[in-house]
């Protein structure tokens, strides 16, 4: 059984590059056929945010461990 992701988990991507899991939007949606269940996710390096629909996330995406801060909101990214 695949992990799902969390809020704070870390993934790796295919290329190598980590990614925090900021949030798992629609998840309560009535129309998923519309409106799919997506994780919201933030790149650990370069700070960008992605979205990515979770019936896609296990195509390129292994779980890492969780985020080394308390809040990943505060995570520190290369040119701030």
């Amino acid at each position: 059984m695949e992990r799902k992701p969390r809020v704070g988990d870390v993934w790796q991507h295919r290329n190598g590059n980590q990614y925090i899991v900021m949030h798992i939007a629609n998840e309560h949606t009535e129309r998923p056929e519309k409106y799919p269940v997506t994780v919201v996710y933030l790149g650990y390096d370069n700070g960008r945010v992605w979205a990515r629909p979770l019936s896609d996330w296990h195509r390129s995406m292994t779980y890492f461990g969780e985020c080394p801060h308390e809040n990943p909101d505060q995570t520190q990214h290369v040119g701030d």
